[in-house]
């Protein structure tokens, strides 16, 4: 016979570890997809967004191989955001970009 108490003794520290930490979930949040190339001569761009208000995050990741090249968001607005590489390469870089705002 399985002992269900233990079971959910489990799941209930899980909730309050999580919760501890400041990890509130469920939550609501507003998010925007951008995709979006830079080119193979370029080391930063402007990408527009239609979130209506600086997002809280941006998570941006690379379609494909980055050629040893560092990428980060530089800043966040209202409208748009930055993305910047620390090198040009010969072959341009294509990322799929998530604006979040909790």
């Amino acid at each position: 016979m399985t002992d269900h108490t233990n079971i959910g003794g489990l799941a209930l520290a899980a909730v309050f570890f999580v919760t501890a930490l400041g990890i509130f979930w469920p939550r609501e949040v507003d998010t925007v997809p951008v995709g979006l190339t830079m080119g193979a001569d370029q080391t930063s761009t402007t990408v527009l967004h239609t979130l209506g208000t600086t997002p809280d995050r941006v998570v941006c990741s690379p379609l494909g191989d980055p050629d040893g090249r560092d990428w980060w968001v530089s800043a966040r607005g209202a409208t748009s955001f930055s993305l910047a590489v620390d090198a040009t390469s010969t072959n341009p870089l294509a990322f799929d970009c998530l604006a979040v705002k909790e």
